[in-house]
């Protein structure tokens, strides 16, 4: 961290450090997210669509892609 006021001005003020590290955080999430839902989505094709695992699936699908826009809109927002 800072050693000096000015440091803490650079870090806070100037370069925003501290809200990229948040910005970061939302882009590993959206990452880990996609990973997730590209996994289902191949299992999901495998199963038989009359099963009850096809059902769960899907709603986990649909869980995790909600999560996955509000993270998007999350960084949208940040960026403007």
């Amino acid at each position: 961290m800072w050693q000096t006021n000015v440091g803490k001005w650079m870090f806070s003020e100037a370069f925003h450090f501290d809200k990229r590290q948040n910005s970061i955080k939302v882009l590993w999430n959206l990452y880990r997210l996609k990973k997730v839902l590209d996994s289902l989505i191949i299992i999901l094709n495998k199963t038989d669509d009359t099963s009850e695992d096809y059902r769960v699936l899907k709603g986990k699908i649909g869980e995790y892609s909600f999560e996955y826009y509000l993270f998007h809109k999350e960084l949208i927002d940040f960026y403007g």
